[in-house]
């Protein structure tokens, strides 16, 4: 008994000595931050998230929200999220896979008639980025349609000319934003519903993300951070802002979304707890994508994939005008962090950095 109580006294004492040191390098680490956002507090700037579980354990604003009117950020502003819409394009498309409305080795022509491709494109190969398409968001003409006032109608009537490939699907890995552009439209098919509501019905409002939508030209939404771009002189000062009033529905599902470090955390928190989808299919999307020859890609479905320590580190970056953002996740360690800036020369990448600590 004495033996038994000696032992549990040794545990919990180790156990502090470990939580001791983990938030004293957690300590370092927020003072390595606090040197990067003195450089912006009289500019815009980033806030960033860290949380373990269900608690968050770090967050800070630093710079402004608005430079014009020398507005403060707040850790809970609307931020766009660039490329990290991606994962809730993918997730929508493994939810309706589950549903049995959708079949991943399917070619999209299946449900896109007007999809004009002479290679058979499968839905899965524009999730993990193996379709080989050209990307069409690079063409001279792209923005006189998507970026100035349309409707889906003029979207798909420019994407229905011929779909080039430069390699065959599944032959290479080759990041895509035009991939989830399709996807989008696959979703608002298959559902009959615009994607936006789409999103707000299945994943925003479940979830409790009441501060993340999907961007929406002309409605200002309380909350929403100005967006800008920086330009610099030859000696790194800043020399300009330009205020950005984007208009960010032309990315559709590669870049529109907007949402808060909170609202993230609440997304990848009812991910993982399978509130959306089962852990079985979520696995396909947070798992190495095989091509052709047998190797694998870094990418799943919507996500980066990594190893830390023999941990699976799940990661994503996203950059749209005037904004740009990082993310990672932990699963075996339930560990989360986000940084988020509303400026183009500044990507808060020092948010991987929480995956060497002690947490």
């Amino acid at each position: 008994m004495h033996r038994n109580k000696l032992l549990g006294y040794l545990a919990m004492f180790f156990l502090m000595i470990f939580n001791c040191f983990g938030q004293n390098e957690l300590a370092v680490w927020e003072s390595e931050v606090d040197s990067i956002g003195e450089q912006f507090m009289e500019t815009p700037g980033f806030v960033y998230l860290v949380s373990k579980g269900d608690h968050i354990i770090s967050k800070k604003a630093y710079g402004l929200a608005n430079y014009e009117l020398d507005v403060p950020l707040k850790v809970d502003y609307c931020f766009a999220i660039g490329s990290l819409s991606k994962q809730f394009i993918a997730i929508s498309v493994l939810k309706l896979v589950e549903q049995g409305k959708l079949t991943l080795d399917a070619p999209i022509q299946s449900y896109l008639p007007w999809f004009n491709a002479k290679e058979n494109i499968t839905i899965e190969s524009l999730l993990s980025h193996t379709s080989g398409i050209q990307e069409f968001f690079r063409n001279g003409d792209f923005l006189e349609v998507f970026a100035l006032p349309t409707s889906r109608k003029k979207m798909i009537a420019y994407l229905s000319k011929e779909v080039v490939n430069d390699t065959k699907p599944g032959e290479k890995y080759n990041y895509s934003n035009a991939g989830y552009a399709y996807l989008t439209l696959l979703i608002e098919a298959v559902t009959q519903k615009e994607i936006g509501t789409y999103l707000d019905e299945t994943i925003f409002k479940p979830l409790q993300m009441n501060s993340t939508y999907w961007g929406t030209p002309g409605i200002i939404k309380k909350g929403q951070v100005s967006g800008y771009n920086i330009t610099r002189d030859e000696h790194k000062t800043l020399e300009k802002e330009t205020y950005l009033f984007a208009n960010i529905t032309w990315a559709l599902g590669a870049g529109a979304i907007y949402s808060t470090a909170a609202d993230m955390n609440r997304w990848m928190t009812g991910l993982f707890s399978e509130k959306l989808i089962s852990k079985n299919t979520l696995e396909m999307a947070i798992r190495p994508y095989e091509l052709n020859d047998g190797s694998e890609s870094n990418y799943g479905f919507g996500f980066e994939i990594g190893e830390n320590e023999r941990h699976k580190v799940i990661t994503h970056s996203g950059m749209i005008d005037g904004f740009q953002s990082n993310m990672i996740y932990m699963p075996s360690k339930k560990i989360f962090g986000i940084g988020m800036s509303n400026r183009i020369d500044f990507a808060p990448r020092f948010i991987y950095g929480i995956k060497n600590l002690k947490l």
